[in-house]
């Protein structure tokens, strides 16, 4: 390009006229400005502020907690109605913590031998599905109600349609429907393709993931199957929905063997076909959305990289984290109800929190959480019982109008000094 027929007065201005354009700064409008010499080194020292442990608006690591040292994670379920974060494991173990902190709150066994394969709270309690075996217990661990199924059962996902209601499903060719209040089954539905290891509900389907690779959308009332996607030829391994779209990771069959596809498979519910597939940089294990300002997708793989892009755009290698695990493998994801927290659990026990603010919070809403009272015994003084002139009346005793248990009749006691 010929720049010689160019107006060099184009480029000249006035400082008075364009003062935010001066490379002057006052030192009087930002206190924390220091003074630099010709050489732009500091005449003073400046302080260094402290580190900042999150960067707003992105994902990093907040806090690691151990469920049980060497016992993998099974599944991981953040709170719906308190700021808990519920952890169960492969020797059916249940832990839960508190806060972003992840302060242990409760911990108890849910089943011996089974392994705990999804949690589901409520208002009163939290669902633990394990292979034969439903159970309700409190937030402390007791329990509610104990559902035994057949031994021939082996459940793998539960979806709650309303506050009463729960699906129950895994790979057998039936799916269970059981009522809450009433602790019995009310339905069981014939499936055509059996194999049901994941279950997501929209206000139109519910949409049911095989381990043959399809995803079928089935009616509300009925659960008979409207539409059906056959998104991998070897297997589904996750699937999320949100608003019209539908996405899926898998497997698929190569060389007589199975092989993570780095594609994932898009679906328009709007006209029920298939749209452009979105590749990725990593292996695909875990996948949801996060819908915030944007419907961005949150990308796990099995070795701990973490992806996020949206749907119908383009993935950037530049947007891939890792999460700092202690074993291995991710065995577990989960995204809390607010958006603004992640977890994930891996193979060795270990449950890692990761938010996008240092105070986040699980929840929208959440109500407080019942601890137990503090141990009276820790905070009182102690007392020389070999000390005659010590007053009795340091033991607090609580006003009662009841009979005390040292009220013996005075036919079987007698007053004795100290």
């Amino acid at each position: 390009m010929n720049f010689e027929g160019l107006n060099p007065s184009l480029a000249e201005f006035a400082p008075p006229l364009h003062p935010a354009l001066d490379p002057v700064l006052d030192p009087h409008l930002n206190p924390s400005l220091v003074e630099l010499d010709p050489e732009g080194v500091s005449l003073e020292g400046i302080p260094v502020p402290e580190s900042v442990h999150l960067m707003e608006g992105m994902y990093s690591e907040l806090h690691t907690a151990v469920s049980e040292v060497g016992v993998p994670v099974s599944v991981s379920h953040f709170d719906l109605h308190e700021e808990m974060l519920w952890v169960g494991n492969h020797g059916g173990h249940a832990t839960s913590f508190f806060g972003p902190t992840l302060e242990r709150y409760s911990s108890f066994q849910v089943n011996s031998s089974d392994d705990i394969r999804q949690i589901q709270s409520l208002e009163n309690g939290v669902l633990f599905l394990t292979k034969t075996n439903l159970k309700y217990m409190s937030r402390g661990g007791l329990i509610i109600f104990d559902y035994l199924m057949d031994e021939s059962e082996d459940m793998h996902s539960l979806l709650l349609t309303d506050s009463s209601t729960l699906l129950v499903a895994g790979l057998q060719n039936h799916v269970l429907e059981i009522d809450l209040n009433t602790v019995q089954e009310t339905q069981k539905y014939t499936v055509e393709v059996p194999g049901i290891t994941i279950m997501r509900q929209s206000n139109r389907f519910f949409f049911c993931g095989h381990t043959s690779g399809k995803v079928s959308l089935r009616d509300l009332r009925t659960f008979v199957v409207e539409h059906e996607f056959d998104a991998y030829s070897g297997s589904l391994s996750d699937f999320d929905v949100h608003g019209n779209l539908l996405v899926t990771c898998g497997f698929s069959s190569r060389m007589n063997g199975l092989a993570c596809d780095r594609f994932l498979k898009v679906y328009d519910l709007r006209m029920m076909r298939a749209t452009t597939p979105l590749q990725v940089h990593i292996d695909p294990f875990f996948l949801r959305f996060i819908p915030t300002y944007t419907s961005r997708l949150a990308i796990i793989s099995q070795t701990g990289q973490c992806q996020f892009c949206e749907p119908t755009g383009l993935a950037n290698p530049a947007d891939i984290f890792h999460v700092n695990t202690v074993g291995p493998l991710i065995m577990t994801f989960d995204v809390s109800a607010s958006k603004q927290a992640l977890a994930f659990g891996d193979s060795e026990g270990c449950v890692h929190l990761w938010a996008d603010s240092p105070e986040v919070t699980f929840n929208a809403y959440s109500r407080e959480t019942d601890f137990a009272l503090p141990c009276m015994v820790d905070t009182l003084p102690h007392l020389d019982w070999n000390q005659d002139l010590v007053p009795l009346s340091l033991i607090p005793v609580p006003l009662t109008s009841d009979t005390l248990l040292s009220d013996w009749p005075a036919a079987n006691s007698a007053p004795a000094p100290r």
